[in-house]
């Protein structure tokens, strides 16, 4: 699980990525090396020459499309293929940073990976390639950039097959750029392992479950706190290192659940209840995790948190430091709850960014 937060006197279930109220809290996000993505900021061993070839075909991007264009960049795909991959997430991210990098003042470049609204899509094109349409709609843009590659192994190499700007309102791509980027063994080692790296898995009907809210009254509020009782707006920054807390005030009985889904790995994980812990709960107000506090902690990055209560028991249980990565599994849960109709079940949300000290 991801270290966004460590855990002091966490009981037994409750992973690091840090726990919000006693419902259902997803958190979104990119990962790391050891088993979710590769950090946005990663870089291979001995410097990327990647790197030094996207800041070039930014310029050249950057210098083509009108000022004051909004831009987006999706995830990055492999020919021959309709699902991404941790290599094309990076591969993505890392050009979005280059063209922000070289274009600031001129274009706007969209961080995908911020907002509330951003981090609940993300679940859904973190497995699946985009629609550039869909994208350049979602996000209000002027412009998608979209890229497909292909990894050479004799040669050590990356080719760019395609990388191309697609603007709003017309049929012509705007921009269109191949190239091939010999990386050396060490680099190449290092796509090749994001390449083969296990992908997060979000289904169908979780995203649909996320992206619903329900009218079960049966939460007043829920917030994130600083031990000194300090509150976390929805979509506020955490410094490295924050003591922090979730308080929910429950209004009438329910079943509350907590799922997790933060920014540094993309795996949905259950945070809430514990195996053996009973769901129910009656009204008041509740902070967790229970007699302890949780700690913001590296890497930094996203968090989306949904809190939802339930008239009925669904049988979801932590997972601990584990992930629920059976997309069957996921939905069949997020089913039990949508069956339930709007009006049994309610969801509070809000999103948070762990940053560090200055």
């Amino acid at each position: 699980m991801s270290r966004r937060f460590a855990a002091r006197g966490l009981p037994p279930g409750w992973p690091r990525a840090f726990v919000t109220v006693c419902t259902l809290l997803l958190a979104l996000s990119c990962g790391q090396p050891k088993r979710g993505f590769v950090p946005v900021g990663a870089r291979p061993p001995g410097g990327s020459t990647l790197d030094a070839r996207t800041a070039q075909i930014a310029r050249e991007l950057s210098g083509t499309l009108k000022p004051g264009s909004r831009v987006v960049v999706a995830n990055f795909g492999r020919l021959g293929t309709d699902r991404t991959s941790a290599l094309g997430t990076y591969l993505g991210r890392r050009f979005s940073i280059a063209l922000h990098s070289v274009a600031a003042g001129r274009i706007t470049v969209i961080d995908r990976s911020a907002g509330e609204e951003v981090a609940i899509e993300e679940m859904r094109f973190a497995v699946d390639r985009i629609d550039p349409r869909e994208l350049l709609k979602r996000f209000e843009a002027d412009y998608a950039v979209v890229g497909t590659y292909e990894l050479r192994e004799g040669e050590c190499a990356l080719e760019l097959v395609e990388l191309k700007a697609i603007p709003k309102f017309d049929a012509e791509v705007a921009f269109g750029k191949s190239c091939l980027v010999e990386g050396g063994p060490s680099e190449y080692g290092f796509w090749q392992d994001m390449e083969h790296r296990k992908m997060p898995v979000v289904g169908r009907k979780m995203v649909e479950l996320v992206n619903a809210q329900g009218t079960l009254g049966a939460l007043r509020s829920a917030r994130l706190t600083t031990l000194d009782g300090r509150v976390i707006p929805a979509n506020g920054k955490v410094e490295v290192g924050a003591e922090l807390k979730v308080q929910v005030e429950v209004a009438k009985e329910c079943h509350l659940y907590v799922l997790g889904w933060d920014s540094d790995n993309g795996f949905l994980t259950v945070l809430s209840p514990k195996e053996g812990e009973n769901s129910l709960t009656g009204a008041g107000m509740f902070e967790y995790p229970r007699g302890t506090f949780a700690r913001a902690d590296l890497p930094a990055g996203y968090n989306w948190l949904k809190v939802v209560a339930t008239t009925k028991e669904i049988g979801l249980v932590s997972t601990g430091e584990g992930f629920l990565s059976d997309a069957k599994l996921q939905d069949e849960y997020a089913k039990r709850i949508l069956d339930l109709g709007p009006e049994g079940w309610g969801s509070i949300s809000f999103g948070y960014s762990i940053v560090e000290r200055e």
